[in-house]
């Protein structure tokens, strides 16, 4: 087994190997290269990770940035699966409410599969509440005028 990534983007001189006649040569599809951006984005999706690899703040600004009404700047979560038996994930969480945590997103380099989540405020989730309540409260508002109109005209 020869690791390319190893070979060409952290310099492994241990991967570069002599082929003699007979051997083979498989290189596996890239598929798996992959990471999901959701939440207070501008357009959550996923992103193909390439040879160079990819850091968060790549991933951020690959899909627009955070939205800048919506999302809690402080709740950037980068959600990874766990290499120990005992726990499911690991998180990470960057603040990014100071522009300056940026270079710290450069710094963090995602892996396949991560999921990087950005939160929402609490007051866009409260109004997402409410608009979601306000439909059945217009229902049961219009019905209530209706039986008080019914008794005002029966009377």
């Amino acid at each position: 087994h020869i690791s390319l990534y190893a070979l060409m983007q952290r310099g492994d001189l241990t991967q570069n190997q002599l082929l003699q006649s007979g051997d083979i040569v498989h290189v596996p599809r890239n598929d798996d290269q992959k990471i999901f951006v959701l939440g207070e984005v501008s357009s959550p999706q996923m992103l193909k990770i390439d040879r160079a690899g990819m850091s968060l703040t790549e991933a951020l600004s690959s899909v627009g940035g955070i939205n800048e009404v919506a999302a809690d700047a402080s709740g950037v979560f980068v959600i990874r699966s766990s290499q120990q038996q005992d726990q499911v994930a690991d998180i990470y969480q960057l603040n990014i409410k100071d522009a300056t945590a940026l270079v710290v997103g450069t710094e963090f380099g995602l892996q396949p599969y991560d999921v990087v989540y950005v939160t929402a405020q609490p007051i866009s989730r409260w109004n997402r509440l409410m608009t979601q309540l306000l439909p059945t409260l217009t229902g049961i508002k219009n019905i209530a005028d209706a039986g008080n109109s019914y008794r005002a005209w029966g009377n």
